[in-house]
């Protein structure tokens, strides 16, 4: 299957200080056109794995064209919760937004999350590596 960019997920990291940098997501075409690009998504009432098999995460610097790319071949379980919350399970290698520290992290292990009813995330928890990915943007500012 041939790679793709799904540019419907491109984000601009200007919320963090990067004006320049763009996340693009790559990955091989989705299965079924119900599952997340570059993902595969087995549904259990309400529960739900999603696979991401070959997934890519490039930051692009939008002025010099310059890259630095990160496999994020990790899982996610999510939980949809009777009160209207999500908690998610971030196995493998992800990338993840931590807004209470005001970073991009790849997770390589077991993370735990929960979104609440109105979106707000809480604390990222667990088991593994957090690298944080903005200090190692230097190489292509």
């Amino acid at each position: 299957m041939p790679r793709e960019h799904y540019e419907e997920l491109d984000f601009n990291l200007a919320p963090f200080g990067f004006d320049e940098i763009t996340l693009q997501i790559w990955g091989k075409e989705s299965l079924r056109d119900s599952d997340p690009p570059g993902t595969k998504t087995i549904d259990h009432g309400d529960r739900e794995i999603v696979l991401s098999p070959a997934l890519q995460a490039v930051f692009v610097n939008e002025d010099t064209d310059e890259t630095l790319t990160f496999s994020i071949t990790g899982t996610s379980h999510n939980t949809h919760n009777s009160d209207g919350s999500t908690t998610s399970v971030a196995t493998g290698r992800n990338i993840l937004g931590d807004q209470f520290d005001n970073e991009v992290v790849l997770t390589i292990g077991r993370f735990t999350y929960t979104i609440d009813a109105d979106g707000n995330p809480s604390p990222l928890t667990g088991h593994g590596q957090e690298i944080a990915l903005l200090a190692l943007l230097d190489p292509i500012l």
